[in-house]
């Protein structure tokens, strides 16, 4: 009925990149703490498409092919453009820091390009060149944190700062063992508590 692959993987990287989506939405109408949920979200569904996929039976080469690109198609809106919005609309919109997130969005499509043209299908990856731009969904709602402890305005040199360092790691040599085993549901717990900890500041914003 629908062009596409609908096996449980893709629809695993749906899912994350229609929370990005949503958040972007979100994001514009500067709900800014609904808006990282969404990118945390993302992430959580980005550690996971690629164990769903592992754990498929019989899938042919298409369908492994059209999740390499469906995937690096998700990530370029859930961690490139995605994060770069949040920003803008947390009010980070001045001069260098439009340059500063023209070039962490560079910096994450050549980080992608480079990852899908020197990995194979059939090689399981034990380490990264660069950063990988998924690690935006953790280091952003991280930054976020400090805007709870530090003034509007040192908060938004911290972060202009980050995402400048953070661009600036996803083209750089550095090596960076990919997380497996139990670090995944490490993640997967801080994701739930950050998450309870948001939801839980509108109720508290609700009471004042």
């Amino acid at each position: 009925m629908f062009i596409g692959k609908y096996n449980k993987a893709a629809c695993v990287t749906y899912l994350g990149t229609f929370a990005s989506l949503i958040g972007i939405c979100l994001a514009l109408k500067h709900r800014i703490r609904t808006a990282i949920i969404c990118l945390v979200v993302s992430g959580v569904c980005d550690m996971f498409d690629g164990k769903v996929a592992r754990k498929e039976k019989n899938r042919t080469e298409e369908d492994k092919n059209y999740g390499v690109e469906i995937d690096s198609l998700s990530d370029t809106i859930c961690f490139v453009v995605f994060p770069i919005i949040i920003s803008l609309a947390m009010g980070m919109g001045r001069w260098y820091n439009v340059i500063i997130y023209a070039i962490y969005g560079l910096a994450g499509i050549i980080r992608l390009a480079y990852f899908n043209v020197t990995t194979s299908n059939s090689v399981a990856i034990k380490q990264y060149t660069g950063l990988p731009v998924t690690s935006i969904a953790i280091i952003l709602p991280a930054t976020f944190l400090l805007s709870f402890v530090v003034g509007p305005y040192a908060y938004k040199i911290i972060a202009t700062c980050v995402m400048a360092l953070v661009g600036f790691l996803f083209i750089s040599k550095i090596k960076i063992t990919k997380p497996k085993g139990k670090i995944i549901y490490v993640f997967l717990v801080a994701a739930i508590i950050f998450i309870l900890f948001m939801l839980s500041t509108f109720y508290w914003k609700a009471r004042m």
